[in-house]
């Protein structure tokens, strides 16, 4: 973000004829790009469209301006990559769903077709998947999206699982729900999720998943009341 806000000033700069000032954060702007190695770039600033899709073209940068065609009328928050496509939440004045970008072409991943999928913490690993909290038929779960198929894990089948702090480990998420009784610590590797009852006395409310060399911390209550 820090590098396309600044593009108001770089052509504030260039308009004005202020040459070093428009080199120095060209230059800047060049080598955040750089590192972030993106493929497609979807910015709403005209400044950032005209800077990156005209100014740096050399640079073989896809420019998206998500105020003009399909983008029009979404409003999209938890961006999200996987691979060469963006995943993202939206609104299209109708029902909030998942919503994917592959190049100039913008689909719809209907979760919910009886109403809103309200798709929340979405979270990618390997092999181009996502997982991601949402509503289907009233409930709400946690879904898993191969990109062609959506399945939920129906933690709890009598309603809603409220999961929360999903969170990648390997090539799954870790995560806390609620299989009808406690709010327990859970395992998801696939289509299949695992509950691992750390408080047989009630909930551990595990939370603040930290994952580190391969292992995941997290806070959370015992059974004699302790963290």
């Amino acid at each position: 973000d820090s590098y396309l806000n600044a593009d108001k000033i770089l052509d504030a700069a260039k308009r004005t004829g202020n040459e070093y000032m428009y080199q120095e954060l060209a230059t800047a702007n060049i080598e955040d790009l750089k590192a972030a190695s993106p493929k497609t770039i979807v910015a709403s600033c005209p400044h950032c469209v005209k800077t990156i899709g005209d100014d740096y073209r050399k640079f073989g940068y896809t420019v998206i301006d998500s105020r003009d065609g399909v983008f029009k009328g979404l409003s999209g928050e938890q961006l999200t990559a996987v691979g060469d496509a963006l995943y993202f939440s939206a609104f299209d004045g109708t029902d909030t769903e998942l919503w994917k970008v592959d190049g100039t072409t913008l689909t719809e991943v209907d979760i919910n077709p009886s109403g809103s999928g309200e798709p929340n913490e979405i979270t990618a690993v390997r092999g181009g998947v996502l997982y991601f909290k949402a509503v289907r038929d009233g409930d709400i779960d946690v879904f898993r999206y191969d990109g062609t198929s959506i399945d939920a894990l129906d933690l709890n089948p009598d309603g809603n699982a409220f999961p929360y702090a999903l969170t990648r480990f390997r090539s799954g998420i870790v995560f806390c729900a609620n299989a009808g009784s406690d709010n327990e610590l859970w395992v998801a590797d696939g289509t299949e999720a695992t509950k691992i009852d750390l408080n047989p006395y009630g909930d551990s409310s595990p939370d603040e998943f930290t994952v580190v060399a391969g292992k995941v911390y997290f806070r959370a209550t015992e059974g004699d009341g302790s963290d």
